[in-house]
């Protein structure tokens, strides 16, 4: 029943999500090469 809803706002939300914890990973391992 709640899954067409679930999809809905995983296809709304997750791109940024996913974004935000690359950016993050992406800083940490920058912050650890130096």
């Amino acid at each position: 029943m709640l899954r067409p809803m679930i999809k809905e706002w995983l296809d709304a939300n997750l791109p940024a999500i996913v974004e935000e914890k690359v950016e993050e990973e992406v800083q940490r391992v920058a912050r650890r090469r130096r």
